[in-house]
């Protein structure tokens, strides 16, 4: 139940696996980012502690003391790390649980505290093991010479684990640009009713065994409540629905047809000024008249209705089925959607009276409550104004009722919340990537400058510029960024290519946004990389070679 997915789950929080193995690896391959980190880092101190391993093995340590020691100082690293980290996680879960509208709480049981030390003992064998070997492998007799040379396979280890680490930064960075992207199309998409200044009114329902008659009643009572509304001037218009959008209310019904397929469709029960309300455009005939009596067996299609079965001109068509009592179409609406944007448009029919339809049907589904919902459109900007009357109205007529009061804008956002926060737990892994990858390399550009700080000395005096000096090193990790981005992008394009197939309307990204990460990327290398080398291009020679 607890990981069940759609409605029907009663009182049951339930949560996305999918949420769930998404977070865990957006931690993992931060974690990995890490690791990597620490393992250039050690490579690249090998030079500083070359003569310390030497004098070590001279001294009588054997391969096996030398990988304890440095596998156990990668241990209390992560040790440390780990205790900063449980730290900032009970410092910063009040703002995880805000964000994803939860009540996590942190264990600390025996479960618990053996999946941490797995994790420790894990983690320092990933990160330390090679570092361990590597430097406990040096020979005593080519470090002591100085003869020690970190060139060919060992630069080229710690220049592909730098283009890992971005590849890993530039892949999360994509996938919260094409999340943003898809959120923000979907904020700025038509969805062909005007959704701002209505609110909502959940009207009373009438207790019945018969369930037209409920209907019927229910209907009766809140269109009484309307034309208490419809003559004051704060208010627009007004109308009753069953369903509004997204709140899974259109009901849903179907009938055989002639070659003995099951046609099924979207219904929704309206009265008053419906379409008005809402903003709906017409494309053909007349709305439904909203006195009370008329147009009992009028009904109204959406474009979707008229495709499915291939009207050219609808009005005046009948349902293609003899057992529906005399109704006919009387107008087509452009399509709309009934549904979240998660969903493609659907055969939609509007009709104001229940036996218009259901004389014919054969299937019936309905996922929520029956009773009808007021739609109020504000004739001004004052909200809260519209709302005072609605309270004094509802006060008058169903004085001790609970009065419950949305807004249609905030249900149509409510559905793409859970995207949206997932976009922003991304966007925050993606800044930490970041933000790890840029120490590491700003690490490992200042451990190449250290080690050849001589060469760049000889290139100033044989009259070579700073900046020819800093595209020395500049172009070496430009050609890095430029692995990792260019392999991130399209596995970004790829992966997120599931993520959207969940939406019917889908927005990527443009080329130019893209390029523009690219280039972001390059730029941001040659700041860290400039930075340095800069620094220790317009140092003065004398300094660096007078040793010699």
């Amino acid at each position: 139940m607890h990981f069940a997915e759609g409605a029907g789950n009663g009182a049951v929080q339930t949560t996305q696996k999918s949420l769930l193995w998404i977070l865990s690896g957006i931690a993992f391959l931060v974690l990995l980012i890490a690791c990597i980190n620490f393992t250039t880092m050690a490579i690249g101190r090998a030079t500083s502690r070359a003569k310390e391993v030497g004098v070590r093995k001279t001294m009588g340590a054997s391969f096996g003391q030398l990988i304890i020691q440095f596998m156990m100082e990668a241990f209390l690293t992560t040790l440390t790390a780990s205790v900063i980290g449980v730290v900032l996680a009970e410092l910063f879960l009040p703002t995880f649980n805000d964000l994803f509208q939860k009540e996590l709480d942190i264990v600390y049981g025996p479960t618990q505290f053996g999946i941490l030390a797995g994790l420790i003992v894990f983690i320092s064998g990933l990160a330390g093991a090679y570092p361990a070997f590597f430097l406990s492998g040096l020979r005593p007799i080519k470090v002591l010479k100085g003869n020690l040379s970190l060139h060919f396979g060992k630069q080229g280890l710690r220049k592909g684990l730098v283009a890992f680490q971005f590849f890993i930064s530039f892949l999360l960075i994509a996938t919260t640009l094409i999340m943003v992207n898809q959120m923000n199309a979907i904020q700025e998409y038509d969805l062909g009713f005007d959704q701002e200044q209505i609110l909502i009114v959940d009207m009373p329902d009438y207790p019945s065994q018969n369930f037209v008659t409920s209907l019927k009643e229910s209907f009766r009572t809140a269109e009484s409540f309307r034309q208490t509304l419809v003559s004051r001037t704060e208010i627009a218009s007004t109308a009753l629905t069953v369903a509004t959008y997204g709140d899974d209310a259109f009901w849903q019904v179907g009938f055989p047809l002639e070659d003995g397929t099951m046609f099924s469709f979207k219904v929704n029960f309206v009265s008053g000024d419906y379409m008005e309300t809402l903003g709906m455009e017409l494309l053909e005939g007349r709305t439904i008249n909203p006195a009370v009596g008329a147009d009992s067996s009028a009904l109204i299609i959406n474009e979707a209705f008229a495709r499915a079965f291939n009207w050219e001109d609808p009005m005046g068509e009948m349902l293609p089925r003899t057992d529906f009592e005399p109704h006919q179409i009387i107008g087509v609406v452009k399509d709309f959607h009934h549904a979240s944007l998660y969903q493609p448009i659907e055969p939609v029919m509007i009709a104001k009276s229940p036996m218009a339809v259901f004389s014919g049907i054969t299937n019936l589904m309905i996922n929520s409550s029956t009773n009808p919902k007021l739609l109020v459109r504000a004739a001004g900007g004052d909200i809260n104004q519209v709302r005072s009357v609605i309270e004094a109205e509802w006060e008058k007529q169903f004085k001790g009722l609970p009065l419950e009061i949305s807004f249609l804008d905030e249900t149509v956002e409510a559905q793409y919340q859970s995207d949206r926060r997932l976009g922003k737990m991304v966007f925050i892994a993606a800044s930490l990537a970041i933000l790890i990858a840029a120490m590491g390399l700003f690490a490992m550009v200042a451990l190449s400058i250290a080690g050849r700080t001589k060469e760049i000395g000889i290139r100033k005096v044989l009259g070579a510029s700073s900046w020819s000096i800093s595209w020395l090193f500049g172009k070496e990790f430009i050609v890095t960024t430029l692995v990792g981005v260019i392999v991130a992008l399209p596995l970004s394009i790829y992966l997120m290519q599931g993520w959207l197939d969940q939406f019917a309307v889908k927005g990527w990204p443009s080329w130019i946004s893209f390029a523009v990460l690219v280039m972001g990327g390059i730029a941001f290398t040659l700041a860290l990389v400039y930075a340095q080398s800069l620094k220790a291009s317009l140092s003065n020679p004398v300094n660096t070679l007078k040793d010699e």
